[in-house]
């Protein structure tokens, strides 16, 4: 009988965060928040010698928050505007398959997703233009490895993970800000008369 495959990994996304605080002339600003429903990476800056984003304006104007993707137009007198933003996160990689009798070896689990990258920046705008918004979708979880065929054969190696989406910035000149996703985690090996050797992420 054949060595039941593990379930693959969840896919693992991150949440996309794409915050941005627009400052004009008067120092007046305004805060702005993509948040789709997703995990999230609070890691905003200062870790493994990550800089530190620039400090939003001393008076806020407004605030906005899309959970999707959507159009950004600044309002009259806002010149810049200040962005962090994050990429979807990788799928993870499947397990591999188990082993049938006589091996007994079970499948490598699926090595985790990438998470998604992150950048921030201060760029200028142009009051009432639009700006489209397009969040990274997180990428997709590699498939599971069979079980190998009856008469002690080594299971299948799980498949790839797929690549987390880039989060963007568009004006009608092209594109302002780009964070990368992602990328997928690898499948685990299929068992053997050993376990089968885990995925990367």
């Amino acid at each position: 009988m054949n060595s039941q495959s593990p379930t693959p990994k969840r896919s693992r996304t991150r949440r996309r965060v794409l915050f941005a605080t627009v400052t004009a002339a008067a120092l007046i600003g305004q805060v702005m928040t993509l948040s789709p429903a997703a995990q999230a990476d609070d890691t905003t800056g200062g870790g493994f010698g990550r800089p530190k984003p620039p400090k939003p304006p001393a008076i806020i104007h407004g605030i906005q928050e899309f959970t999707a993707d959507g159009t950004f137009t600044p309002p009259a007198g806002v010149t810049s505007v200040h962005i962090q933003a994050w990429g979807a996160g990788g799928g993870g990689g499947g397990g591999g398959g188990g082993a049938s009798a006589t091996l007994t070896g079970a499948g490598g689990t699926g090595g985790g997703g990438g998470s998604g990258g992150f950048t921030w920046c201060v760029i200028p705008v142009t009051p009432f233009a639009s700006y489209a918004v397009d969040l990274g979708t997180g990428g997709t979880a590699g498939t599971a490895g069979p079980g190998g065929p009856a008469g002690g054969n080594p299971g299948g190696a799980g498949g790839t993970g797929g690549n987390g989406g880039a989060t963007t910035l568009t004006s009608s000149s092209g594109v302002q800000l780009i964070a990368g996703g992602g990328t997928g985690g690898t499948g685990g090996g299929g068992g053997t008369a050993a376990p089968g050797t885990p995925g990367t992420g």
